[in-house]
């Protein structure tokens, strides 16, 4: 689901969650002009956590999500990473 999708001029940003049948949380973080996906997977275990961080019910994980990173616009993606470092949330990052 997009969770954030902001546009500057020529370039666009595009930040999607999507929580896996495993329970595995995914953000994956596109800039177009980049040519690049950042994939942020937090594991499930480390998601009871996010959840608590966020106040919310793993149902409303997404909802929350959304709610912190939208303001951020075209650099939700660094924020995102702020974040989870900020609160020492784990999480593993994939460059595709």
């Amino acid at each position: 689901m997009v969770i954030v999708h902001a546009r500057d001029g020529q370039a666009t940003s595009s930040l999607s969650a999507d929580l896996r049948p495993t329970g595995d949380l995914a953000i994956t973080d596109v800039h177009a002009e980049r040519d690049a996906e950042y994939v942020y997977t937090i594991r499930a275990a480390a998601v009871p956590r996010l959840c608590e961080l966020l106040d919310v019910e793993v149902g409303e994980l997404i909802s929350g999500l959304e709610r912190l990173l939208a303001p951020h616009g075209m650099t939700a993606g660094t924020a995102w990473r702020t974040w989870l470092k900020a609160h020492d949330v784990p999480y593993e990052l994939t460059i595709r």
